[in-house]
């Protein structure tokens, strides 16, 4: 029935042949480029602001009323609460549950976060709620903009348009502050005219208001009318009279400067050559291509840079050239391998079955291409991963059908006898080769939690890629060789030196094969030898893992924290001074890009915020030819900037593309007591950073700015008519001001602020000598109010999963140590230390934390895998017993991927097990086909010698023609040949290095393990 099809329906097949080749073209062209995979992840930012409040202030009044709202909002698996001077954020974690549950329970925790706001201070802002996907967590493009003299109308108009660019889901702005109309008076002209300071106040709010007047009827027509107030004119507002104390009045002008500007904003940004910038951050929407986005933003910028007269606007950061290198890479490989395909076959099999052959590649990832793409999917670096992985596969079903049919063909059969006779022999070990394989992988996509998520479309794009190639094999090949018209035209030589060659090979292998029949010791011996050596390798520590091993990208940052009393200035000349110190190592063009922030830190797991925290952000160019890596950069900057003069800390953050919120190393400490956690993370960190082989050791908790208490007299307060509120509304007033009125100036509108004049220590000292008039014209003295208090006070307070915690963070030297041995290092120094803080409880996290959980569930899932495998065999054979036979050259090629990376000295990663199990599957094939054809034969009487010989020397060419159509393929990406990757590199040299193995160990211990069983069922 499948011959007839084949026969009578090949203008059918082509037609769907040429439809998904030109559909999957398109498709893989039109596929959003990303980074990542587009991941929900189920993760919600709570952002909460408190002008002027202190990080115990914040827990109290913000985050722990934040934290109650969370404990009800159920099936929540974690939740980290930090509340810092003027901000409490919160990352709440849902466990990982459908989409449309965790939709609920999102739009209930923002009710629930409303209703609980509405007890907050009254001047904190309402919180901010953002479910953080794989598309914010890291910006597709940042942007500098000058912001001379406060003057940052540009970054407010580039940050309007770049918002308005299609894709763009929002601009996040670093540096850049809110409009504000400042008034700053004079405390002593405020003296000197009787003016009460809070009388100011509420006469600026008042004269600033537009008010509704009501219709008024003119003429017989109706007009609204509107009580004008000031408009943003700050000569209107200089002219403004102020009653005096003596029942007079004096214009606004005599008693403070008024002046247009933005708000100094709690950060700052500072370009390379000093200038205040503003930083703009380009996050994209889900399912937009990153690549074109990026151009986007780029094209703008030249664009404004045109209209400005000059390269006022500055591309800081591309990170989509990671993503570029990736796809190029996989390109050229891709080519590079059909290249290998079409020579190696071409020399065994002849011109046309070669190009058939070859052809099933292009088809089989053109069909899975138009799947993604029909799914929804994008082109990122783990879809790359899964081709990387199964691109051999093709190869290998195709080889093994069309080897079979040029058998026939040469023994004389007509096309489609030798295509009818072909597909009886080797159609059923073909597809149980695929479906078993095809069963190794999808239990994976079943493994929960960030790293499931993140993996998932790996096995998914491998499935996708067998289904396609057994159709190419079993339907799309055949049917081409039935359509065939004329004969292949090859020289009489080339099919001598073809036949000679096959023969050759036969033969030379036939009598290694009768060797190892004679001596069956000698196969398990090298077995034995090879296993030892991975034994020894391992115990000696040569095998490593390093599970999350990953390109790093072109950036890295470099974390500045101050002394806890330093301001902004203070921390962004240091951020400038280790800025001017990493240019200094930099060659000629190696920098891209550099910036200084103050007042805030980005880190892979949160945004601080802080006064005394910087951030240097260096942005490389892209490596070429003898351009260091970023290690070897980070390496030569770390001794010009450790342990700087006036800085507290400086720490190295290389970032990489791999998964969020992920450290080498962390240590969380939780306990009751927030003191005796303070010298307990105090005291580990000490310890850890004597650790040879930890890098960047730093925790998050920190001495914050010294706490001026305020000791109220109440009866005192009482009698001048004050209270707490009022009290700290005018130290506010004199100090960090008050927005008292809102106006506009065209599009914009100004926040009115007043407050003091800078004023040095002898101006603070004088002006809590002097009396202050209140509004009821009453006049004390502050320290007839309040008795002043000096105390240390935290800089943040950090809590997870509802108990106070601390967390210390390091880099790991992995030419030194392995995460595994620097968290039982880290592990033996707590134990020295944990008698003296009875109750503080320490947990390990960082790679090892998603590492356990992965693992673990991988195990089982591993195992499932191989259940079905065996199922499916032993389904397919009939037989208990062959599928273990089938089964057994996965361990085979396990040794040859252990042997591999020792030699390369590449660790084990998690990317690495994935190719693991797609070259088991390739060996495996090998084994199917020839056990196969060895039972073929007993069945047909044959003995269990004869079976078994003549079976292994029929299946010696498709194997061989396998092994080096993969290996040229591989070998091209395992030595950058067609572009570098530290993440496929390691991986396409283990499946190298596995084959190199597995192949001969298959040829030999397969048929000698198949020749006992037979032997034995024959006896």
């Amino acid at each position: 029935m499948m011959t007839h099809s084949l026969s009578r329906r090949h203008l059918w097949t082509n037609l769907v042949f040429v439809f998904v080749l030109l559909s999957g073209l398109w498709s893989y062209l039109a596929l959003p480029r990303a980074q990542y995979p587009e991941v929900r992840l189920n993760w919600v930012a709570v952002a909460t602001v408190w002008p002027a409040a202190s990080a115990r202030d914040v827990e109290r009044q913000i985050t722990l009323p934040l934290e109650a709202v969370v404990r009800r909002a159920g099936q929540v698996r974690y939740v980290a609460a930090t509340s810092r001077d003027y901000v409490s954020t919160l990352l709440v974690r849902f466990e990982d549950i459908p989409h449309a549950d965790f939709e609920r329970r999102l739009q209930a925790l923002v009710r629930d976060v409303q209703q609980a706001a509405a007890a907050f201070p009254r001047d904190a802002r309402p919180p901010q709620v953002v479910e953080l996907t794989s598309s914010s967590l890291f910006p597709t493009a940042m942007v500098l903009v000058p912001a001379e003299d406060g003057d940052d109308r540009l970054a407010r108009s580039v940050q309007a348009d770049m918002e308005a660019l299609p894709g763009v889901d929002r601009v996040w702005a670093i540096g850049l502050g809110e409009p504000e109309l400042a008034v700053a008076f004079d405390p002593a002209a405020l003296r000197r005219h009787g003016v009460a300071p809070d009388v100011l106040a509420r006469t600026l709010a008042e004269q600033a208001q537009d008010v509704p007047a009501g219709p008024v009827s003119m003429s017989g027509r109706l007009y609204n009318s509107r009580v004008s107030g000031l408009s943003s004119d700050p000569a209107q507002w200089a002219g403004l009279p102020i009653p005096d104390g003596q029942g007079g009045m004096v214009p606004l002008g005599e008693l403070a400067d008024i002046q247009p500007g933005s708000a100094a904003g709690r950060e700052r940004v500072a370009l390379a050559d000093g200038r205040p910038a503003v930083l703009l951050s380009v996050i994209k929407r889900e399912n937009v291509n990153a690549l074109h986005l990026t151009e986007a933003v780029a094209d703008y910028v030249a664009a404004r840079n045109r209209q400005l007269g000059g390269a006022v606007l500055q591309l800081a950061d591309d990170q989509t050239g990671a993503t570029r290198s990736a796809i190029r890479a996989m390109e050229n490989n891709a080519l590079l391998g059909l290249l290998t395909v079409l020579c190696v076959a071409w020399l065994f099999l002849g011109r046309r079955m070669a190009l058939l052959v070859s052809v099933g590649v292009p088809f089989a990832l053109a069909a899975m291409f138009l799947s993604l793409y029909l799914m929804g999917e994008t082109l990122n670096t783990s879809v790359l991963l899964g081709v990387a992985i199964v691109l051999g596969i093709p190869l290998d079903d195709a080889v093994v059908v069309a080897e079979a049919i040029q058998i026939r063909l040469a023994q004389g059969h007509e096309r489609l006898a030798a295509v009818r006779l072909a597909l009886g022999e080797v159609a059923r070990p073909v597809l149980a080769s695929v479906l078993a394989t095809v069963a190794a992988f999808a239990p994976l996509m079943l493994l929960p939690g960030l790293l499931g998520k993140f993996m998932l479309v790996v096995p998914l794009t491998v499935i996708l890629t067998l289904l396609a190639s057994l159709a190419a094999s079993l339907w799309i090949l055949p049917s081409h060789v039935v359509a065939w018209r004329g004969q292949e035209v090859c020289p009489r030589p080339m099919v001598r030196m073809r036949q000679a060659l096959g023969r050759g090979l036969r033969r030379q292998y036939g009598r290694l094969l009768a060797g190892a029949f004679r001596h069956p010791g000698r196969v398990a011996m090298l077995f034995l030898v090879l296993l030892g050596l991975v034994a020894a390798g391992t115990a000696a520590g040569w095998l490593r893992a390093q599970w999350f091993a990953s390109d790093p990208l072109r950036v890295f940052n470099v974390n500045v924290q101050m002394p806890a009393t330093a301001g902004l200035d203070a921390t962004l000349a240091m951020t400038r001074e280790v800025e001017a110190r990493l240019r200094a190592v930099a060659r000629p063009g190696e920098v891209r890009a550099s910036l200084s922030m103050a007042g805030i830190q980005f880190t892979p797991s949160e945004t601080r915020h802080g006064d005394h925290l910087g951030q240097v952000v260096i942005s490389l160019a892209d490596q070429g030819n003898g351009e260091r890596s970023v290690e070897d950069f980070v390496a030569a900057a770390r001794p010009v900037v450790t342990g700087l003069a006036g800085a507290d800390n400086v720490a190295f953050q290389v970032l990489s593309a791999d998964l969020p919120s992920l450290s080498a190393l962390t240590v969380r400490l939780t306990g009751e007591s927030a003191g005796q956690l303070a010298e307990a993370a105090q005291a580990l960190r000490q310890a850890m950073a004597g650790m040879a082989g930890l890098e960047d050791v730093q925790d998050d908790s920190e001495l914050g700015k010294p706490l001026l208490g305020l000791a109220l007299d109440s009866a005192a307060a009482a009698r001048a008519g004050l209270d707490p509120m009022k009290v700290a509304g005018l130290i506010r007033l004199h100090f960090d001001g008050l927005p008292v009125a809102r106006v506009a100036d065209g599009d914009t509108t100004r926040t009115v602020t007043l407050r003091a004049r800078d004023m040095d220590d002898a101006a603070v000292r004088a002006l809590l000598e002097q009396p202050w008039r209140l509004a009821s014209g009453q006049v004390v003295r502050p320290n007839e109010l309040f008795a002043l208090e000096f105390a240390n006070a935290a800089g943040q307070s950090r809590r997870v999963n509802y108990r106070p915690a601390v967390t210390i963070q390091a880099g790991i030297d992995r030419d030194h140590l392995s995460a595994a041995t620097a968290e039982a290092g880290v592990r033996a120094l707590w134990e020295e230390l944990r008698a003296a803080y009875p109750g503080v409880t320490v947990e390990f996290g960082g790679e090892l934390e998603d590492v356990r959980a992965s693992l673990h569930d991988l195990a089982w899932l591993f195992l499932l895998g191989i259940v079905l495998m065996y199922g499916i065999l032993a389904l397919q054979f009939g037989s208990v017993v062959l599928p273990l036979l089938m089964l057994a050259t996965a361990p085979m090629a396990l040794i040859g991927v252990a042997l591999g990376l020792m030699v390369i000295d590449q660790p084990l990663s998690l990317y690495t097990l994935y190719g693991c199990v797609a070259l088991g599957g390739v060996a495996m094939n090998a084994s199917i086909v020839l056990i196969a054809a060895a039972r073929d034969r007993s069945e047909a009487g044959m003995g269990p010698l004869a079976a078994t010989f003549h079976a292994a020397r029929r299946r010696l060419v498709p194997i061989v023609i396998t092994t080096f159509s993969i290996l040229g393929g591989l070998l091209a990406l395992a030595f950058g040949v067609g572009g570098e990757s530290l993440l496929w590199g390691p991986l396409a040299a283990a499946i190298v290095w596995g084959m190199v193995v597995a192949t001969p160990l298959t040829l030999f211990a397969t048929p000698l393990l198949y020749y006992r069983l037979a032997r034995r069922r024959a006896a």
